[in-house]
């Protein structure tokens, strides 16, 4: 089974916080608005985007929109 690349866009409902670059190393972080952030990049594989999305539930974000798409 041969894994591929994932390009993903979560936008999630919070405040940016500049401690959580550390837990988003690796996406690129957009402001949408004063309560929105969009987090863009490409993942390795599907583990990979499981961990940012426990990542979001572990510091109690909301999320907005999940968008995946393999290359």
């Amino acid at each position: 089974m041969k894994f591929r690349q994932l390009q993903i866009e979560i936008i999630i409902e919070q405040k940016p916080d500049p401690s959580w670059e550390i837990w988003f190393a690796g996406l690129t972080a957009s402001q949408l608005s004063e309560d929105s952030l969009k987090l863009t990049g490409v993942v390795p594989d599907h583990a990979a985007l499981f961990g940012y999305l426990e990542i979001i539930r572990n510091l109690n974000l909301n999320l907005i929109s999940l968008k995946v798409e393999e290359k």
